[in-house]
C-alpha cells in the first residue's frame, strides 16, 4: 500500500476512533488531509466504500500487531493474557458510537466480525498448542474457554460496556488465570508459576 493511502487511512481511523463514523463527515476528513472532498470521492466513490477501505486497512494493521505479539511472547499462557488484554484495549479505544455506526455499513461490520472470529480461533489454537505441549489436559474445553474470552469483546462491540471501564482489570486477569489453572497439567502449572503472568 502506498504512503498516501496509509496516511489517509490513519487520519480517518483516528477520527473514527475519536468521534465515530457518522460524526466523521467526508468534509472533516478532507480538511484534516488538506485536500478537497472531490479528491477523496475521486478515489472512493462513496462514504461506504471509503469506510470499508479504512476498516480493512485498520484490521490488517491490527492483525500484524497481534502476529508480532505472538513472536515476542515466550509462553502460551502469557500470550493468552497479553492477547486478551490487547484486544480489550484495542476495541475500547474506539468511541462507543463507532460500533453503533458500523451497523449502517454491513460490509464494514463483517470485517469486524471477522476480526473477532480470528481472535476466537487464535485463543482456541493457543489452548490446543498447550494440550499438544502437555501443558493442559487433553479433555479441556478449548471452545468454551475461547467463547468466554470473546463474550467480553462482544460486549464492548455491542456497547454493553462503557469504554472507560475497559482496562483489563485484575479481576479479569484473575478469572482467566483461574480458568487456565483448571485446565493445566502439573507441567503446565510449573511453567505457569515460572511465567508469573
Amino acid at each position: 500500500m502506498n504512503q498516501e493511502y496509509t496516511f489517509i487511512f490513519e487520519v480517518t481511523v483516528a477520527l473514527f476512533r475519536h468521534q465515530g463514523i457518522k460524526a466523521t463527515r467526508m468534509d472533516d476528513v478532507a480538511k484534516c488531509l488538506q485536500v478537497s472532498k472531490r479528491t477523496l470521492y475521486e478515489q472512493f466513490p462513496s462514504k461506504e466504500t471509503f469506510t470499508l477501505a479504512c476498516i480493512r486497512y485498520e484490521i490488517n494493521k491490527e492483525q500484524e500487531i497481534i502476529d508480532k505479539l505472538a513472536y515476542r511472547t515466550e509462553s502460551p499462557f502469557k500470550y493468552i493474557v497479553k492477547l486478551y488484554s490487547h484486544a480489550v484495549r484495542y476495541l475500547a479505544s474506539f468511541h462507543p458510537s463507532f460500533f453503533k455506526d458500523l451497523k449502517s455499513f454491513p460490509a464494514c461490520s463483517r470485517e469486524l466480525d471477522h476480526y473477532i472470529s480470528m481472535l476466537r480461533v487464535r485463543f482456541n489454537d493457543i489452548l490446543l498448542s498447550c494440550i499438544r505441549l502437555g501443558l493442559c489436559v487433553k479433555d479441556c474445553d478449548t471452545f468454551l474457554f475461547s467463547a468466554f474470552l470473546i463474550i467480553h469483546l462482544e460486549d464492548i462491540r455491542n456497547g454493553r460496556v462503557c469504554r472507560q471501564q475497559e482496562k483489563i482489570s485484575g479481576m479479569s486477569k484473575f478469572v482467566i488465570q483461574s480458568m487456565l489453572m483448571g485446565y493445566m497439567t502439573d507441567k503446565g502449572k510449573v511453567i505457569f508459576a515460572l511465567d508469573r503472568i
